[in-house]
């Protein structure tokens, strides 16, 4: 644990459906097959980071607040071409891993599949990034990672995507020796499946969130790992009815009887947030405060020792604007704390020494970033630039007094991701 009306349920389907019209497995592929998955590659710029949870802000960009005190930024380029980084934790405190994926191509410069990667940086030795040996069972698969988490340099898990020609969702699990498959299982007719976030939170206990796609559409995946397999978690009716649905986006835990996931719920064309807690026992939905008629999500949580629960996201006012949203638990009840005037849709956050962080991915505005202390908001003081190149960022982590925060150097809108970086402060 080192760390619109049916927004929810129709943003999850475009995605779902767009990752089904993933390029092929390169030249394991018929002709037949690769003409008909090229065709769709225009689609996969929409996707590639979608596990990084919401939209680019159309807001105005933001006067910030006043800057924290002693954060001095350093970046590190961890892989060129065009790579994705969707999650980082440190499992130690000198070592660094970044999953993601790296995007294949054909001579003809055309999109043609993924190969999953994770990236390694050892600052004790200071020989900068490498690619780790997974598995190549799966590391052969044009799937993606999407989210890693370790507890310790010999315990950690990444999680992918569901194969075209598997019988399950791809992870991978670490022993400290040598990382091995393990597919989680999928509804009979599956389409396409993955995780887009995984929590550890012990050698025999992590959860992971992501989407199911069936032939009656996309519904939320939700699996708990035992340390050997994955199961799916029985939740609670939620209330949804025939015609709406819920999604999930993010889940954290701070012990096995304080685990929180965040999504949305759509009912009656409405979406909501959704948060469900389980203390050990049972799975609940937790009651939170009320948006009057603003469709909301949430998309990313985290816990701190103390108990507390932040959870993050975004609302959209009737006329479309879209505004971060932030919910905080203190052990009693939710509350919205306010957030700094055009605080865009905010897509990550970290506790670091208990003061939330929280970050937002806009690709075409700048956003530096927040961290309250007390009750004030600062900015976190992240770069819109480096060597001349505009900066774009998308997920932060805390581990220690260290935060780091996952970037890339962005192509420009509809095109792959370039560079990818990572960009660390000390506190």
């Amino acid at each position: 644990m080192v760390n619109n009306s049916g927004t929810a349920r129709r943003t999850t389907r475009t995605s779902s459906t767009t990752r089904n019209s993933r390029a092929g497995h390169g030249s394991r592929t018929t002709r037949s097959s690769r003409t008909t998955r090229t065709s769709r590659a225009a689609l996969v710029a929409a996707v590639t980071l979608a596990m990084t949870a919401t939209t680019t802000s159309v807001l105005a960009a933001p006067a910030p607040p006043a800057p924290a005190a002693a954060l001095k930024w350093k970046t590190a380029t961890i892989a060129t071409g065009d790579t994705v980084g969707t999650g980082a934790v440190r499992p130690d405190a000198g070592t660094t891993w970044v999953a993601g994926m790296a995007v294949d191509r054909d001579a003809s410069g055309a999109h043609i599949g993924f190969t999953p990667t994770i990236w390694e940086r050892d600052e004790r030795t200071g020989t900068g990034w490498k690619k780790l040996s997974t598995d190549p069972t799966s590391v052969t698969a044009d799937i993606r990672f999407n989210g890693i988490d370790a507890v310790s340099a010999r315990q950690a898990l990444v999680v992918g995507d569901h194969t075209d020609d598997g019988d399950g969702i791809v992870t991978q699990h670490w022993n400290g020796k040598r990382w091995r498959t393990v597919l989680a299982p999928v509804p009979a007719g599956t389409r396409t499946a993955g995780f887009l976030t995984v929590e550890q939170l012990d050698a025999k206990n992590a959860w992971a969130t992501g989407w199911t796609q069936t032939g009656n559409g996309v519904e939320a995946q939700f699996q708990h790992w035992n340390g050997k397999r994955w199961k799916p978690v029985d939740l609670p009716d939620l209330g949804a009815g025939p015609d709406g649905g819920f999604e999930l986006r993010g889940v954290s835990a701070q012990n096995g009887k304080n685990v929180v996931a965040v999504g949305g719920l759509s009912t009656g064309g409405q979406t909501k947030p959704l948060v469900l807690r389980f203390d050990g026992t049972r799975w609940t939905k937790a009651a939170l405060p009320s948006l009057g008629r603003v469709q909301a999500r949430l998309l990313a949580v985290t816990t701190g020792a103390d108990g507390a629960i932040w959870a993050v996201g975004e609302t959209r006012s009737r006329t479309g604007g879209e505004a971060g949203l932030v919910l905080r638990y203190d052990g009693k009840k939710w509350t919205r704390p306010a957030l700094p005037k055009d605080t865009p849709a905010l897509s990550s956050v970290a506790l670091s020494k208990g003061d939330p962080v929280l970050l937002a991915r806009t690709d075409d505005e700048h956003f530096p970033g927040l961290i309250r202390t007390g009750k004030t908001w600062k900015s976190l003081g992240i770069p819109a630039t480096q060597g001349g190149k505009r900066v774009s960022v998308h997920k932060v982590v805390a581990h220690g007094d260290t935060l780091d925060v996952l970037g890339s150097h962005p192509k420009g809108q509809g095109r792959l991701t370039g560079p990818q970086l990572l960009l660390t402060a000390r506190r």
